[in-house]
C-alpha cells in the first residue's frame, strides 16, 4: 500500500485572519452541530438545515469530509458522529507480521493504541486509515517492532495492555500499492507488493505485455479475503532496476509523494519577476553595502539562508542570520501555497531533490544567489561573550549576497591558513572567523543548559552516472556546518520567543520528554557500559542525558551510546502551542530558517511579518478588536490540522529517504557478498544478533544458525545471547568480525554470519544471570 498522508483538503490554508463565512468558521459551525446531537448524530440533510445561512452543497460536502479527515466526525449508517461522543477511533492502520494489526492515533505519533486481530480487518492494508469499535475479549500485550536487516525483525515487548477492536469503516481514496511484478499466467500479471509486510500478491485484470521484474502501480479493485488474492488495475508502469531512476519513481509512488507539479502551480510560478521590483524593495531595511554570505552543500542550489557579522566592542557581537521571504512571493490560498501545503517538505535523496516550490522559486527568486538582489527576512541577535543573548531584533530586509561558500571550502578557511581560498574570499574571513568564535560560545551556552548533540557518522552514497551506487564513504559534520546549524537554531529560537510572546498564530517545534518506559530500557541498556542514569531527573530535564554523552565522548561505544540515546527520545511533532522542545532543553522553540523546503517556517514568515508590521504602526495592535469565539475556534482548528499535516508529510519524506538509501545500499552490498566487515550488535533477539556494519552504516541480521557449532542462552535483561560450550558472549554494543552471506532484496536486508576465529568480546566463566536458555539446532538462515 502507498503510505498516505492527511488529505490537503482537511485544513486547506486559508489566510491566518479567519473571518465569518470561510470555511474554517463552518467546520467549526458544523462540529459544534454534530457534537450537540450526541451518539444520535445526524444527517447531511439535518445539519444544513441547522446552519444559518444555509450553506450550499459543495462548499458543505467539503467541510464535512475535512472534519471527518481530521478526526473530528464519522459517516456511519448515514449518519455524522462526533467521536468524543462514542468509543469509536480513528488512526492508520499497522499490519504485523502474524497478519493481526494495530491501530496508530494521530498522523505522526507512533505509539499503538488498540489490537485488531486479521479476521476484524474487514480487508484493511497497511496505512489505511480506519475507523474502529472495541470488542470484546481479552486485551493484547503491546508488542513494538522495530527496523532490522535481513529476513527477520527485530522486536521487544513493552509493558502494557491494547484494548482489542474492529475496523468498521476503511476511510480515504481508492487504495493504491505499488509492487514489482513476479510473472505471467494466462495472460494477467502477479505483482509482489513492494512492502515486504503484505504476505500476498495482486493479481492483475490486465497487463500480459508486462515483463517480470518491472515495477507497477495498481489500484486495489477489492478486499483481500483470506481464500482469493486481491485484484488489481493497472495504473502506472514504473520501469525495471537496470533503467535510470526507477528506484526513485518506486519509492515517490509507494510514499504517495508527488514529483511533478499541477499546470496551475507552474503558471502562477512563471507570473512572478525573474527578480525583486524596486517598489518590492522600498520600505526594507537595505543591506546590501554588508557582507553578507551563504554556506551550503557543494551540490546545493536552494539557498535561503546568508550570514553576516559585526563587531559591537566589548567582546560583543551581532549574528545577522538572513533568510529568503518565501512569504513575499507564496500568497496565502494561491495555488503555490496549496501546493507548498500538500507536499509539507522537500524531499532529499542522492539522486537529487523532489521540492516543495517550482524551481523557478526554490532555486531562482528565493535562492540567494551571489551578487543578486533578494528579499529576505532578517534576524540580528548581540550575544556577550558568554553566548547570552542580549537582544533581538527582526526585519524586513534586502540583501545581495557577496559570496557562495561550500562547508568544505569554509573548513578549509578556518583550519588551513595557507589554503588558497584565504586569498581569494578574504572580504569574508574576518566575518567567517568571528562567527566561528560565536557559534562556539552559542554551543557552550546551550550545553550549560542540558541540551543534546549528537555528531553521528553518516554513511555517504557516491553515485554513477546511471544512478547506481559506487562507493559509499563515511562521513561528519564539520566546523561549517556546526556554525550554521548554531546559527539556525539561535534564530529559530529567538522567532519563537518573540511570536509565543505576542500570542501569534504559528506552528511551534515541540519535543515532549522521552517517556518513563523508554528511560528505563535505555538505563538497562547503558548499564552494560558501566554507566548509570537517573530516570526521574532525565524525564524532568536532558541533563542526565547530557552527562552522559559526555562521559562517553572520545570512547570506542561513543557512537553507540550515542544511537542509542537518540531513538530513545520521542519525535519532534508541530504543534499550535508552545511546549517547549526537550533535546534542545529549550522553553520555545519553531521552524523558521528554511521556508523554500518546510511550510511551517512559511507560516512562521508570515506571522513574523504581520508582527513587525504591526509593531511599526503605533498602536496598531492595540486598536484590534478581540477576535470573537467563533473565529477563535476556526484559527484553533485550522491551526491544528496544518501541525498533523505537516507532522505527517515530515515523517512521510524521512521514511521514504531512509527507504531509498537503505534499498540502494543493500544493492550495492550485493556485490560484496562473501567479503568482512567489522560490526556492531545493535540488537539482540533469541534468534540472533541485529549488527551495523561501521564501514557502511547499514543494519543485518546474523542468525544464531550463522554463529557457530553450538547452543545458545538468550538474557533479555542483559541484552546478550551465550554460548553454551564456548561460553562466548555477545551483548549490545559489542564489536565483532562478520561476513556477508546473502542480502533480500525485497526486505532491503543483509544476512550475515559470524567470522569463526575473529575477535570475540569476552568469554563467560559462569551461568548468565537471569539467562533463559534457548537451545538452537544449526541449520541454514535461509
Amino acid at each position: 500500500m502507498t503510505d498516505h498522508v492527511e488529505n490537503p483538503i482537511a485544513a486547506h490554508p486559508e489566510g491566518v485572519t479567519i473571518e465569518p463565512g470561510t470555511e474554517a468558521v463552518l467546520e467549526a459551525d458544523l462540529l459544534a452541530s454534530v457534537i450537540a446531537r450526541g451518539r444520535r448524530g445526524a444527517t447531511t440533510r439535518e445539519l444544513a438545515s441547522s446552519l444559518a445561512p444555509r450553506p450550499n452543497d459543495d462548499a458543505l460536502r467539503r467541510a464535512l469530509e475535512r472534519l471527518e479527515h481530521g478526526g473530528e466526525i464519522v459517516l456511519l449508517e448515514e449518519r455524522w458522529i462526533a467521536l468524543a461522543r462514542t468509543e469509536l477511533a480513528i488512526g492508520r492502520l499497522e499490519l504485523l507480521s502474524s497478519g493481526d494489526g494495530r491501530l496508530h492515533p494521530g498522523e505522526a505519533r507512533g505509539e499503538p493504541s488498540h489490537f485488531i486481530s486479521r479476521r476484524h480487518l474487514q480487508g484493511a492494508l497497511p496505512g489505511d486509515r480506519v475507523v474502529v469499535e472495541p470488542v470484546t475479549g481479552r486485551p493484547r500485550t503491546s508488542q513494538r517492532t522495530a527496523r532490522g536487516g535481513g529476513s527477520g525483525h527485530r522486536s521487544s515487548v513493552r509493558k502494557g495492555e491494547l484494548p482489542r477492536a474492529a475496523v468498521v469503516r476503511v476511510l480515504g481514496a481508492p487504495r493504491m500499492l505499488v509492487g514489482q511484478v513476479s510473472r505471467q499466467e494466462g495472460g494477467r500479471g502477479r505483482v509482489v507488493p513492494f512492502d515486504s509486510r503484505l504476505p500476498f500478491e495482486v493479481v492483475l485484470k490486465e497487463g500480459g505485455d508486462l515483463a517480470t521484474g518491472e515495477y507497477v502501480r495498481v489500484e486495489l479493485l477489492r478486499s483481500r479475503r483470506p481464500d482469493s488474492f486481491p485484484r488489481g488495475r493497472l495504473v502506472e508502469r514504473l520501469g525495471t532496476l537496470d533503467e535510470a531512476g526507477t528506484d526513485v519513481r518506486v519509492v515517490l509512488r509507494h510514499f504517495d509523494i508527488p514529483d511533478s507539479f499541477p499546470a496551475a502551480v507552474l503558471a502562477e510560478a512563471e507570473c512572478l519577476p525573474p527578480s525583486p521590483s524596486g517598489e518590492e524593495l522600498e520600505g526594507r531595511l537595505d543591506l546590501r553595502g554588508q557582507t553578507v554570505f551563504t554556506i551550503d552543500g557543494d551540490s546545493a542550489r536552494d539557498f535561503d539562508d546568508a550570514v553576516s557579522w559585526r563587531d559591537l566592542g566589548d567582546g560583543n557581537h551581532q549574528l545577522g542570520i538572513h533568510i529568503a521571504s518565501v512569504s513575499s512571493y507564496v500568497k496565502p490560498g494561491s495555488a503555490l501555497d496549496r501546493e507548498a501545503y500538500r507536499r509539507g517538505t522537500s524531499v532529499y535523496f542522492p539522486d537529487g531533490a523532489v521540492p516543495m516550490l517550482p524551481e523557478r522559486l526554490s532555486n531562482g527568486l528565493c535562492s540567494l544567489r551571489p551578487n543578486e538582489p533578494r528579499l529576505t527576512l532578517s534576524v540580528f541577535l548581540d550575544i556577550d561573550p558568554e553566548g547570552t543573548v542580549m537582544r533581538s531584533r527582526f526585519a524586513e530586509s534586502v540583501i545581495e549576497s557577496a559570496h557562495r561558500l561550500t562547508y568544505e571550502q569554509a573548513r578549509r578557511i578556518l583550519e588551513d591558513t595557507d589554503c588558497e581560498e584565504r586569498q581569494r574570499l578574504a572580504q569574508v574571513v574576518p566575518a567567517l572567523e568571528a562567527l566561528e568564535r560565536a557559534s562556539r560560545t552559542l554551543t557552550e551556552a546551550r550545553r550549560r543548559q542540558g541540551s543534546l548533540e549528537f555528531d553521528l557518522p553518516l554513511a555517504d552514497l557516491v553515485l554513477d552516472e546511471s544512478g547506481q551506487t559506487a562507493a559509499v564513504r563515511t562521513s561528519r559534520r564539520n566546523v561549517a556546518h556546526r556554525i550554521i546549524e548554531e546559527l539556525m537554531i539561535a534564530a529559530n529560537r529567538a522567532v519563537a520567543r518573540e511570536l509565543d510572546s505576542v500570542g501569534a498564530g504559528c506552528l511551534f517545534r515541540v519535543h515532549e520528554p522521552p517517556r518513563r518506559g523508554s528511560l528505563q530500557e535505555l538505563a538497562r541498556s547503558l548499564r552494560l557500559f558501566g554507566l548509570d542514569l537517573d530516570v526521574e531527573a532525565a524525564t524532568e530535564s536532558p541533563m542526565p542525558l547530557r552527562e552522559l554523552l559526555r562521559q562517553v565522548a572520545g570512547r570506542q561505544e561513543e557512537d553507540y551510546v550515542g544511537g542509542v540515546v537518540l531513538r530513545s527520545l520521542q519525535r519532534a511533532l508541530y504543534q499550535p502551542d508552545n511546549r517547549g522542545h526537550y533535546a534542545l532543553a529549550a522553553e520555545c522553540y519553531l521552524h523558521f530558517t528554511s521556508p523554500i523546503r518546510r511550510y511551517p517556517d512559511l507560516l512562521a514568515h508570515r506571522a513574523l511579518v504581520r508582527h513587525i508590521r504591526q509593531s511599526d504602526q503605533e498602536g496598531a495592535a492595540a486598536g484590534q478588536p478581540a477576535a470573537d469565539s467563533s473565529r477563535a475556534d476556526a484559527e484553533e482548528l485550522r491551526l491544528e490540522r496544518m501541525a498533523r499535516q505537516t507532522s505527517s508529510t515530515e515523517r512521510r519524506a524521512e521514511r521514504a529517504e531512509r527507504q531509498l538509501r537503505q534499498w540502494k545500499l543493500v544493492r550495492f552490498m550485493a556485490t560484496k557478498i562473501g567479503e568482512p566487515f567489522a560490526g556492531r550488535v545493535t540488537g539482540v533477539e533469541k534468534f540472533g544478533l541485529f549488527v551495523q556494519l561501521v564501514e557502511m552504516q547499514v543494519d543485518g541480521l546474523l542468525h544464531v544458525a550463522n554463529m557457530g557449532e553450538d547452543y545458545f542462552a538468550f538474557d533479555p535483561e542483559g541484552h546478550r545471547l551465550t554460548a553454551e560450550r564456548s561460553r562466548r558472549s555477545y551483548r549490545l554494543g559489542d564489536t565483532i568480525e562478520v561476513r556477508l552471506l546473502a542480502v533480500d532484496e525485497r526486505r532491503r536486508g543483509l544476512d550475515l554470519a559470524l567470522i569463526e576465529g575473529g575477535e570475540l568480546p569476552r568469554r563467560e566463566e559462569g551461568p548468565t544471570g537471569g539467562a533463559t536458555r534457548r537451545r538452537r539446532r544449526r541449520r541454514s538462515s535461509r
